[in-house]
């Protein structure tokens, strides 16, 4: 996808004459936002009872229920607490900006798979793109293989 697609990027080329990531970064992303986004794009994660779970969305009790709700199946609980909707993340006010969010889900998913296997060297991961119609959205999910 071209990024001049982007409403907020056209504009900002309308301006300066041209994209530079690291110039049009300067000018619109504060600190805080980066970290945010660092935090989601290549996240931290933890491991627990043999399972490799996302650091931000993992909460010791809701684990435990998951694993006594779904009879311990590792695969299934990665999938409910390793589930996250893009669609969620952004605020998302153009088609474009919901085709760059399709676009960008592949780029996430390959930084997951590196920070996973970065964090458990022993271990092999796969990550699942749903982008199927029937999706809430571009969706990631990240699984431990046996």
């Amino acid at each position: 996808m071209d990024p001049t697609e982007l409403p907020e990027i056209a504009a900002w080329v309308d301006i300066v004459g041209d994209f530079d990531p690291k110039t049009f970064c300067a000018a619109h992303v504060p600190v805080a936002h980066a970290f945010a986004l660092v935090e989601i794009f290549r996240p931290d994660f933890v491991e627990y009872q043999g399972m490799v779970l996302l650091k931000s969305a993992f909460n010791e009790e809701a684990v435990d229920a998951w694993i006594e709700r779904l009879e311990g199946d590792r695969a299934s609980i990665e999938g409910v607490v390793n589930e996250v909707h893009l669609w969620d993340l952004f605020r998302l006010e153009s088609d474009a900006e919901y085709r760059a969010v399709s676009a960008i889900a592949p780029k996430i998913a390959n930084m997951w798979i590196s920070a996973a296997r970065e964090a458990f060297p022993a271990k092999r991961f796969r990550v699942a793109l749903d982008s199927s119609p029937d999706s809430y959205g571009p969706t990631l999910t990240i699984f431990t293989l046996d």
